[in-house]
């Protein structure tokens, strides 16, 4: 009977010992991801500069393409023709051979321009129940029902001059109400 005791035990150790293997192994795994996120947060904080500097000049290039594109042969007119908009733009003005979408900075450091402009843009100060519902659904995608109703009224309710409550929206003093998370509380102390 000892000799049965003692194999059993040599198994129990043997399965302890394969245990503690795995529990080092991912604790290994893990420090070692750990260290190669450390590694490659060192190696972009040595590139900071050159991606400010990267993003001033983009600011800059795309402010020039601005103004070089409201001097070519139609004077300032806006379209989604222009080069700035992504269009062919015009073949014989300023901007014909400028590539926006690939600008070699410096060695290292390459970037594209993509301008938007706002008037593409919808003010949602302005729209009505129905506007809000087209473009919650077809849009955005949000399910028809009980919840593009209960954001379109909220929004309503939120650009309205009243205090009146619509089905599933709110009003100022709901907003007012609500206690703002701990870390804004502690922002707002200072």
């Amino acid at each position: 009977m000892k000799i049965h005791f003692h194999q059993q035990q040599k198994g129990i150790a043997l399965v302890m010992v394969m245990i503690v293997v795995t529990v080092l192994a991912v604790m290994a795994g893990e420090f070692a991801y750990l260290m190669k996120v450390e590694t490659k947060l060192a190696r972009n904080s040595s590139f900071e500069a050159d991606y400010e500097w990267a993003g001033r000049s983009g600011i800059e290039r795309a402010r020039w393409v601005l103004a070089m594109s409201s001097t070519g042969p139609r004077g300032a007119v806006d379209s989604l023709g222009s080069k700035w908009a992504g269009g062919p733009g015009d073949t014989n003005g300023p901007l014909a051979e400028v590539d926006l979408k690939h600008f070699q900075l410096n060695d290292a450091v390459s970037f594209g321009l993509e301008i938007e402009d706002h008037d593409r843009k919808f003010n949602i100060n302005i729209a009505d129940e129905m506007v809000l519902k087209e473009a919650l659904t077809k849009v955005i995608g949000v399910e028809e029902g009980t919840v593009a109703d209960a954001i379109a009224h909220s929004v309503q309710d939120w650009i309205d001059p009243d205090d009146n409550v619509r089905v599933g929206g709110a009003e100022s003093s709901y907003y007012q109400g609500l206690t703002p998370p701990v870390f804004l509380q502690e922002w707002a102390a200072g």
